[in-house]
């Protein structure tokens, strides 16, 4: 009799609990998506600025030969790194991480009107063909980004992208060009909203996405 009542008594507070439980999960998914915290953000690799920064004009090209300014990011998050294709580790291994986190998002719909660019430090040499065949080896949506040398020193200015040509090359044909190694990001506006600093992590760097986009 007592082991009945003791059976009941745990069944019925397990149904309790996961009664308790589902009323805190649905009362979650009514409440809407929760505010993530800059000190969070930062956990993560994600540093916001307190307002979004315009930027000045600029006029670029894409690897289709196309114009790529200021209404290329419009409508649009963009995440944009400063590298080039002759880059011996720094670039490979930051566009293999965008290259994780875009598919980590992928059948998300924040993947609908978010975009992925490289801009080229060393545009002397990374034409739109080579920049292009070389980001396209990460993923077939990533925009490659080359220029007048003179444009892209200004607007990596205005994004506090700083990088310098050491004048060596490799024989292995590696040019050695210090560069940032931060990965920035754009509102839909077009301004600069923040950047994501190294080391990445392609987890950590959709985690904070997520909670930017909320």
């Amino acid at each position: 009799m007592d082991m009945r009542i003791s059976q009941r008594w745990i069944t019925g507070f397990l149904i309790a609990g996961m009664l308790v439980l589902s009323t805190l999960v649905l009362v979650q998914r009514l409440s809407g998506p929760q505010m993530v915290s800059a000190e969070q953000l930062q956990a993560w690799g994600a540093y916001l600025y307190p307002e979004p920064r315009e930027l000045s004009a600029f006029a670029l090209v894409d690897d289709q030969g196309q114009l790529f300014d200021n209404q290329r990011l419009q409508d649009k998050w963009t995440l944009a790194f400063f590298g080039f294709t002759r880059c011996p580790d720094v670039c490979p291994a930051g566009m293999a991480i965008l290259k994780q986190f875009h598919k980590i998002m992928a059948g998300s719909p924040l993947a609908e009107n978010t975009q992925v660019v490289l801009v080229s430090v060393d545009p002397e040499h990374d034409t739109p063909e080579v920049i292009g065949s070389y980001v396209k080896q990460f993923d077939p949506s990533f925009i490659g980004v080359t220029g007048d040398q003179r444009q892209i020193q200004e607007l990596a200015h205005q994004l506090h992208v700083v990088f310098a040509d050491q004048g060596d090359q490799s024989h292995e044909g590696h040019v050695d060009i210090l560069h940032s190694s931060q990965i920035v990001l754009f509102d839909p506006q077009g301004r600069l909203a923040g950047f994501f600093r190294s080391p990445h992590n392609a987890g950590d760097m959709w985690l904070a996405y997520q909670g930017i986009r909320m």
